[in-house]
């Protein structure tokens, strides 16, 4: 992971939060998978691609972080079961964050190991979420209240 510790001290790879294993077991995610990453092209992406505007883009960084680790609805997509969905509704926001993350593998054949990065993360709409849940195989997580 030489690699890797380099470009972060580059700034383009954030380490942006850590799924907690509830959700990893939910998701049958390898037991030490569970830090998810982002690169600077990503950010970009999101920018670009969603027409994210500059406060939604700061909206979409803010909770970036929280969704990942405190997600209220998960699932894996149904085009790739590598990819994994994360939404969370923000009450103080009054808006949903949709967050995308990638199982990737790396290193070499006989050193497999896999990394999650963040492949896309946008505002979702109340209707954008109604199909998706009438699209996918989600499901809505039970946090319990905080003591």
């Amino acid at each position: 992971m030489a690699g890797r510790a380099a470009n972060e001290a580059n700034g383009d790879v954030y380490r942006v939060g850590r799924v907690d294993a509830r959700i990893a077991r939910v998701l049958g995610l390898p037991a030490g998978e569970r830090t998810a990453w982002l690169h600077a092209h990503t950010i970009a992406h999101i920018v670009a691609r969603r027409s994210v505007t500059a406060g939604e883009a700061e909206f979409v960084l803010h909770y970036l972080p929280l969704t990942i680790h405190r997600p209220d609805i998960v699932g894996i997509e149904s085009r790739d079961a590598r990819r994994f969905r994360f939404v969370k509704f923000l009450t103080s926001e009054r808006r949903h964050l949709h967050v995308s993350l990638k199982l990737v593998s790396v290193g070499a054949i006989e050193a497999r190991s896999n990394e999650l990065w963040v492949s896309s993360a946008f505002p979702l709409g109340r209707r954008s979420l109604t199909r998706l849940l009438r699209q996918e195989n989600l499901h809505t997580v039970q946090w319990e209240a905080e003591r």
